[in-house]
């Protein structure tokens, strides 16, 4: 068995996105992957609901178990990462299409220096100049 512990690197902890993007990964392996965090029960990485609940926040160590080593560094390494950055939104550019409004936006700044706002549906927002 191998594991791992990590730091989470998501300034709002493992909630929503980042579960549901470390769940989809945790899928695409046959082999179980369990998440925990000290003094906690184990939970199945290919459920995002079940991440929540570890309500692992920001800075909290969490360990990564599974007889595959290939999933635990991969599943760490996302843990690790900071998955509300704008790096893992899509760069948005000038003449670029703009989706509906609204639903639980976080505002952020485009490629062209203008606030834009992405939501949890993935819609998209910008100012005049996008």
């Amino acid at each position: 068995m191998t594991t791992q512990t990590v730091v989470v690197g998501s300034p709002v902890g493992l909630h929503a996105r980042p579960a549901a993007m470390i769940a989809t990964a945790a899928g695409a392996y046959e082999e179980e992957i369990l998440l925990s965090i000290e003094g906690e029960d184990e939970v199945d990485a290919t459920s995002a609901l079940m991440i929540m609940t570890l309500g692992a926040d920001f800075g909290a160590s969490v360990t990564v178990e599974s007889e595959n080593a290939a999933a635990v560094a991969e599943i760490a390494a996302l843990i690790a990462k900071d998955l509300d950055s704008y790096a893992v939104f899509p760069v948005i550019r000038k003449g670029t299409p703009i989706l509906g409004a609204g639903c639980l936006c976080v505002c952020r700044v485009g490629a062209c220096g203008a606030t834009i706002r992405l939501c949890d549906m993935n819609h998209l927002t910008a100012c005049a100049a996008c």
